[in-house]
């Protein structure tokens, strides 16, 4: 009879698919807004505003494998950043989005067009993943991300 009541108990507790679902689908349209935001601020160059998408220790992992931790100095990092590289065009492709409670994990691809030397433009394209944490309030910040930029890779001669 325990038993019965112990698992009646875990099966009320445990969530519904519905709820589950609903959980999921949440996360993903605030994090399709927040790719929204990053790619808006840049173009904007409102380092503030990108900062913003982060947690307060927040960890932005760069191509080269630095790591710029905080979101100060994640937002003193793209305001250099925006002022040397204005973005003329980006897009986000989230391709794989698992969401374990208050967790998300996101992986996809980048195009980002940049205002380069001379005003020619160039366009960088990628890879990413981003970890975003659901706060306290509902809202999804990014805890973690990094990119990496696809490369032409040249053969070696010996």
């Amino acid at each position: 009879m325990t038993a019965l009541v112990l698992s009646l108990a875990i099966a009320a507790a445990s969530p519904t698919p519905s709820a589950v679902q609903a959980h999921i689908a949440q996360a993903r349209a605030a994090i399709d807004a927040g790719n929204a935001v990053y790619i808006s601020t840049w173009q904007h160059a409102d380092a503030a505003g990108f900062a913003a998408l982060y947690t307060d220790s927040a960890d932005s992992i760069g191509d080269d494998g630095s790591i710029t931790h905080g979101r100060a100095a994640i937002q003193a990092a793209q305001a250099e950043s925006f002022a040397r590289s204005p973005l003329l065009r980006g897009t986000i492709t989230t391709e794989d989005l698992v969401v374990d409670g208050p967790t998300a994990y996101e992986m996809g691809r980048y195009s980002f067009t940049l205002n380069g030397k001379n005003g020619t433009p160039v366009t960088i394209n990628g890879r990413y993943l981003t970890i975003w944490s659901q706060q306290a309030d509902g809202t999804w910040k990014i805890s973690t991300d990094a990119g990496l930029t696809d490369r032409v890779c040249t053969p070696r001669t010996t």
